[in-house]
């Protein structure tokens, strides 16, 4: 039932916003690594991943971005923090429709390099979608553009066991005896 609401924000025209909240290990960059996996058709201007962990300010973006930026071969070692997100969003901004994914947004006020990202004006003028996962309660607060929330419960316990059997190769009967 994610992966549909999730595939029909994602298929609407313009940028589409679906923020997935939740607790700590519940499957939230799962799951948004299974959307990108499974609807990257929808991108064919590609499916990009940043890490923000807004917790520790503007490091793991930053280093997030750097890594982007270098290989999209845009890269210079001097290269300001403002400036890097100017060069990974022109990038972004230049390409067909594409998703960027941004896990762990988990700060309630944004770094600044992540609300330039998340909420800057080169939005407006690309045809880029995005997920952000997050452990805040309301991450919609955090975002100026309008977006789809998804709100990760935890499995019950078939759930989890459904899920377990679908992603390896154990036989069922192996599953059964080992709950």
């Amino acid at each position: 039932k994610y992966l549909d609401k999730m595939k029909e924000a994602l298929e609407s025209k313009g940028n589409a916003i679906v923020a997935v909240q939740g607790l700590g290990g519940v499957g939230k960059t799962t799951l948004a690594l299974e959307a990108a996996w499974i609807h990257k058709d929808m991108f064919p201007g590609g499916v990009y991943w940043l890490t923000a962990d807004s917790d520790k300010g503007d490091t793991i973006i930053k280093t997030s971005l750097f890594g982007l930026a270098r290989k999209m071969d845009h890269i210079n070692h001097n290269i300001e923090d403002e400036r890097l997100v100017d060069v990974v969003t022109a990038h972004l901004m230049e390409q067909e429709k594409c998703l960027l994914v941004i896990d762990n947004l988990d700060s309630e006020e944004l770094s600044s390099l992540t609300n330039k990202v998340v909420n800057g004006m080169w939005l407006r003028e690309s045809n880029v979608s995005m997920i952000i996962t997050s452990r805040l309660k309301d991450i919609s607060g955090s975002i100026s553009f309008p977006s789809t929330t998804i709100n990760l419960d935890c499995f019950l316990l078939e759930e989890g066991i459904d899920f377990l059997r679908k992603r390896t190769d154990l036989p069922f009967e192996q599953m059964d005896s080992q709950e």
